[in-house]
């Protein structure tokens, strides 16, 4: 039974030595990537980062870095072929070129194509049982200030796609602003409103699991 133990722990050992030593593509070079190659340098993870940006903030520290563009199929295919799985630091990112790769890709396309539309993840969140204020997608001005007429004012307008660390967001303090806010996000991106919910503070909370959903 001893020697037995002995061997499971030496299996264990093994996977979680291979486990450590893996090379992860990363599609992005920023501040998060240099985050995610400190954090990895101490697990024994290789970051491979992928990003057009000479020195980016990941080769800073210490990532192996492909100078090319994370749009770009064939300099994803060309990060792939250097990694045992991809993953991404940004989600502005070409699902369509993630799909065709072969190795595992975490998050799936399928999550990172909900990621970058804020609507379909309010969406998400609202089937999840996530408690959420009103919002509604809107295809034109008129539309948003009929919801400002129904819910009031101010009123907060999104951009769906492309909108990060405050930008992409609008808020129409009254109807008369909702034209010039609804311009100022049509022009690179779908557009949805959301009813003002006050708040005292924000909190941010970070959900980890592992491939197995535990």
């Amino acid at each position: 039974m001893a020697a037995e133990g002995g061997s499971g722990g030496g299996e264990r050992g093994a996977a979680s030595r291979a486990a450590a030593h893996r090379r992860v593509g990363v599609l992005g070079g920023g501040q998060l990537g240099r985050m995610m190659a400190e954090a990895a340098a101490r697990l024994g993870c290789t970051i491979v980062a992928l990003d057009p940006t000479e020195n980016c903030p990941a080769a800073q520290a210490g990532a192996e870095h492909i100078v090319g563009h994370f749009n770009d199929a064939a300099d994803v295919a060309r990060l792939a072929a250097a990694c045992d799985l991809v993953t991404a630091e940004i989600e502005h990112v070409d699902c369509g070129a993630l799909d065709a790769l072969s190795l595992p890709v975490l998050p799936s396309p399928a999550a990172i194509r909900v990621i970058q539309d804020k609507f379909e993840q309010k969406r998400a969140f609202a089937a999840a049982g996530v408690p959420l204020g009103d919002f509604e997608a809107v295809e034109s001005a008129e539309a948003a200030a009929a919801l400002g007429a129904r819910w009031g004012y101010p009123l907060v307008l999104k951009a769906r796609r492309f909108a990060y660390d405050g930008r992409g967001n609008a808020v129409a303090a009254d109807a008369a602003a909702v034209p010039a806010a609804f311009a100022s996000l049509a022009r690179g991106s779908a557009v949805y409103v959301e009813r003002f919910v006050p708040f005292v503070r924000e909190l941010a909370v970070m959900v980890a699991c592992g491939v197995d959903a535990a």
